[in-house]
């Protein structure tokens, strides 16, 4: 695991970096921000889905009951939170009082 840990860590940083960076551009309110951030929720979104995805196609073989809350219903219920606000982002961001706001002077 800590080879996985080391090798990705680039793209951890780079991400974490994008949003820095990000979160002061939408603190000053520059236009590219704005575009940041529907670009970032929609590849949340999407990670999301795929994400999802993946785990409701996993077969559960034959486990009923609590078991089954705990190992496919519960982990979905989690990943639909990162969806939602990717969603919530979205929207946001793309009104047209958003839009305005952001526009350069």
């Amino acid at each position: 695991m800590g080879s996985f840990y080391h090798s990705n860590l680039a793209w951890f940083l780079g991400f974490a970096a994008w949003g820095l960076g990000t979160g002061i551009g939408l603190l000053r309110a520059w236009p590219w921000a704005r575009i940041s951030v529907l670009i970032f929720s929609a590849l949340l979104a999407a990670s999301g889905l795929v994400g999802l995805v993946a785990l409701m196609r996993m077969p559960v073989g034959s486990i009923s009951g609590g078991m089954l809350f705990t190992t496919t219903i519960l982990p979905s219920l989690f990943l639909l939170i990162p969806i939602v606000i990717a969603y919530r982002w979205l929207v946001f961001f793309s009104r047209k009082e958003v839009k305005k706001y952001f526009m350069p002077n």
